[in-house]
């Protein structure tokens, strides 16, 4: 079971009647022989260079969503997209409201509890759309209909 486990990518390995990983001296045991443990060492080491290169990857891809103004709600992962500025450079704030209902700040990411003061200065004296709006494409709200509707 450990090796098969480790072969598939599955680890550390689990008891195959309850979700409880196997504590190291379980595995050691499991392996016996000096191959096997071989042959667990090499999976584990292929497991986490996949893992370091998918999290290369993951940096790699926030850091381009970010350059071309697009965000992940800190709730739900989402993405969120600000349109983009005018010739001046800017529009809007930067409160967003996320379709999970998450409010968040779009500049550094922070979440905000309705009921408390803001987690950042970004923004202050900006509020933020109704979750309801937002789930209805900005139904009613005048200042995005010609955004929508330009969609």
């Amino acid at each position: 079971h450990c090796l098969a486990a480790a072969d598939a990518g599955r680890l550390p390995p689990r008891c195959p009647s309850c979700p409880a990983t196997w504590p190291s001296t379980a595995i050691r045991y499991a392996l016996e022989t000096e191959a096997n443990k071989a042959r667990y060492n090499a999976a584990v080491r292929g497991l986490n260079e996949l893992r370091a290169q998918r999290a290369r990857h993951d940096a790699a891809t926030v850091e381009e969503m970010r350059r071309l103004g697009v965000r992940a709600c800190p709730r739900c992962g989402a993405r969120v997209e600000k349109r983009a500025g005018d010739l001046m450079g800017s529009h809007g704030c930067p409160n967003m409201t996320c379709r999970c209902g998450a409010r968040f700040c779009f500049e550094c990411g922070r979440l905000h509890v309705p009921g408390r003061p803001p987690p950042c200065q970004c923004a202050v004296g900006h509020g933020f759309l109704p979750h309801d709006a937002v789930l209805n494409n900005y139904a009613g709200m005048p200042d995005f209909q010609d955004f929508v509707a330009a969609l």
